[in-house]
């Protein structure tokens, strides 16, 4: 397995909020990001997000993502998917990235990934090919 650092900025940020959604606020989210480092391109994400109300702190999300550039000087695009939820400050993330979603010469890679505390992004990833 490979670890490969990035970091990130959300360069566009759009939400839908369920309006018949009660007890909370539910959106339907579209993201952009930028990444350099390691990983030197784009993505674009959709997301559904859920805060509920109350003093817990209890939110979720699910989400997909499609990355395209520059791995480590392999060029390509793969898809993650996400599932993260929140409750009292603990959190619980996931990304992985979607078994046969690679292009390019990144066709055939596997693996997952995490946002650190300082919102760097981790890939940990290995190529079959």
């Amino acid at each position: 397995m490979i670890t490969c650092k990035s970091a990130f900025t959300i360069t566009k940020w759009d939400e839908i909020e369920n309006q018949a959604w009660q007890g909370g606020k539910l959106t339907r989210t579209l993201a952009t990001k930028a990444f350099t480092g390691d990983f030197e391109g784009s993505a674009v994400l959709e997301a559904v997000m859920l805060r509920l109300e109350g003093d817990a702190g209890v939110m979720s999300y699910v989400g997909v993502e499609r990355i395209s550039g520059k791995l480590h000087g392999r060029e390509g695009c793969f898809v993650l998917t996400h599932n993260a939820e929140a409750i009292r400050g603990e959190r619980l993330a996931t990304w992985k990235i979607l078994p046969g979603s690679g292009t390019g010469e990144l066709a055939g890679i596997s693996g997952h990934g995490n946002i650190t505390p300082q919102h760097d992004f981790v890939l940990t990833y290995e190529l079959s090919n």
